[in-house]
């Protein structure tokens, strides 16, 4: 029976060397794998495993993947399978898990890379990560598409038989919500007046995190840039709030809020220690259930949302050490905010930052591109990697400056200016993605390996 559990973990096994019986413990997979079958068996049942008109199936992200790889099965081939990978979950565990982050990672790839080598040959045996080798299977679908030119690199330095897939990038367009000047003028003022009702003063400029408050985030590169700016708006008589926005409000988000962990109380601390110290700058830990670290009775996000924030924000920071959607980040700059973005992905992005004023790149990666061997960055430690980081920060804080607008007619220009930028930047990397596309990629690309 091509659609039993057993059946897909003996073709697992057979095919792509991947042994079930190592993870069947670990709920994620046991689930993902018996999602396969029984997905395939709905299809059926309700008449859509037609081999006259093959029905498209898309995995999106490798916990998917063994519905697709069920259907390579399908003895009719009544199923064309596409493979969506917006992140490269191993990539992200080896930048997230060692004190080198994305510098130690990024440089090391670009190099073993070039050399021919693959991630297990430069970092060790990945068996203890099923998504490791369910990412090798997803060279077995028909297409192959990444959400951009990050994830497809990373994902052709996996395996051979990814590096010899043909992948095609298809962007998710991100949404937008564009506003006009004077609708931003408005949002600018309403977030400056819910500030200043929450910590006693009106500041000149707003400043937030991009994305939720995890260790991707590098929060800390933020507070980095932030000691030198605070400086530098202190000599100016002007002052600032930082707003860290955690944007995604979950239930098991709340859980994790109204009992913090060890990084979120580490996060507050830090904060704090901030707020002790500067005289320009003032921090503010914002969730979506209020400052609940801080003591706040009433959720904050009752007066200010993620996205009020957001609208009406001066600069949003996005230095993140893993992002697998970078435009993501660049979509606020439509609205004339200056975006400060960290620019490892450089082999990836067709973003030149000299186009607009909105653009700060951080380049932390970049300090060490072509010194020395992969085999040597690999032993890049903490305090390497934080004398770079606090040499590229004080680098942005001085750029930041001089791109934060002093005046109205200033901040007119960034909002045209950035409305320009962003609208060409996403024609010519999201607006090109289409359906179209994904049906050619799956149907036209003809199937690697026929499975009996």
């Amino acid at each position: 029976e091509p659609y039993s559990i057993n059946a897909l973990k003996a073709w697992l096994y057979d095919e792509c060397g991947l042994q079930s019986d190592r993870y069947e413990n670990d709920p994620r997979y046991d689930q993902a794998v018996k999602l396969g079958p029984s997905v395939l068996a709905v299809l059926r049942a309700v008449g859509a495993a037609d081999a006259g008109t093959p029905s498209l199936l898309i995995a999106h992200d490798e916990l998917a993947l063994p519905v697709a790889l069920a259907a390579t099965m399908d003895p009719l081939c009544a199923f064309k399978t596409v493979f969506h990978a917006q992140q490269v979950w191993p990539v992200r565990r080896a930048v997230e898990s060692h004190p080198g982050h994305d510098i130690r990672f990024y440089n090391v790839m670009r190099q073993a890379d070039d050399e021919g080598y693959f991630l297990p040959e430069v970092l060790g045996s990945q068996n203890d990560c099923f998504r490791y080798n369910l990412l090798a299977a997803g060279s077995h679908c028909d297409a192959i598409v990444t959400s951009g030119r990050q994830s497809l690199e990373e994902l052709r330095f996996m395996a051979p038989a990814l590096r010899q897939a043909r992948m095609d990038v298809l962007p998710i367009p991100p949404l937008q919500h564009r506003l006009s000047l004077q609708e931003r003028q408005s949002r600018q003022d309403a977030v400056k007046d819910a500030v200043a009702r929450q910590v006693g003063k009106r500041p000149d400029y707003v400043l937030v995190n991009h994305g939720a408050l995890n260790p991707a985030r590098a929060l800390w590169r933020d507070l980095l840039v932030l000691e030198k700016l605070d400086e530098l708006l202190a000599e100016r008589d002007l002052s600032a709030a930082y707003l860290m926005l955690d944007p995604t409000p979950r239930a098991e988000e709340e859980k994790l809020w109204t009992q913090p962990n060890h990084t979120q109380t580490q996060l507050y601390a830090a904060a704090q220690s901030f707020n002790e110290r500067s005289r320009a700058i003032c921090t503010v830990l914002q969730t979506p259930f209020g400052d609940r670290l801080g003591g706040r009775a009433e959720p904050a996000s009752a007066e200010l949302t993620a996205l009020d924030a957001y609208l009406g924000a001066d600069v949003v920071f996005a230095q993140h050490i893993y992002n697998a959607r970078p435009y993501e980040s660049f979509r606020w700059i439509a609205n004339g905010a200056i975006c400060v973005y960290n620019n490892y992905r450089r082999a990836f992005s067709s973003v030149d930052p000299g186009l607009t004023a909105n653009l700060v790149e951080a380049d932390y990666v970049g300090q060490l591109m072509g010194q020395g061997s992969w085999q040597e960055r690999l032993h890049l430690d903490l305090a390497q990697r934080e004398q770079i980081e606090r040499s590229v920060a004080a680098d942005v804080a001085e750029r930041l400056m001089n791109a934060l607008p002093v005046d109205v007619a200033a901040s007119e220009t960034l909002f045209q200016e950035g409305r320009s930028w962003w609208e060409n930047y996403h024609r010519q990397n999201c607006d090109n993605a289409t359906v179209a596309d994904l049906l050619h990629a799956a149907y036209m690309t003809p199937r690697a390996r026929k499975i009996a």
